[in-house]
């Protein structure tokens, strides 16, 4: 898988980067565990309002929708889902990119830029 190197301040992500419908359906399912400073940055491709879920995933995360302009549109903290009814976490305004990173490990806010290459 592709890797993106994601910039928030002084703060540095290695993320692999999900761009496939089946990688960006799949994310960090059943991972175990995630390094520091690591996670996945999603490409949807264009922009678009989309639903991302906890189902399967072991980890607790930090989900920051990203504009086209690279400026966070907003940011949830999620726990895992160990039902089969999950809630989907969704915002109203359109995001070209999700990060997801080990919750609690996101050093900006909303409004702040968000510096990779792709």
């Amino acid at each position: 898988m592709t890797k993106a190197v994601v910039h928030v301040g002084d703060q540095e992500f290695i993320c692999e980067l999900a761009s496939t419908n089946d990688e960006i359906e799949k994310g960090l399912m059943s991972r175990k565990n995630l390094l520091q400073n690591t996670g996945m940055l999603f490409d949807l491709g264009e922009e678009r309002i989309t639903g991302f879920w906890m189902k399967n995933t072991i980890i607790p995360l930090d989900i920051i929708w990203i504009g086209s302009d690279k400026r966070v549109i907003d940011i949830i903290t999620a726990a895992p889902c160990e039902s089969n009814r999950c809630e989907i976490f969704q915002v109203e305004t359109p995001a070209r990119w999700i990060l997801e990173i080990n919750a609690g490990e996101f050093p900006g806010d909303i409004g702040d830029r968000v510096e990779f290459d792709l």
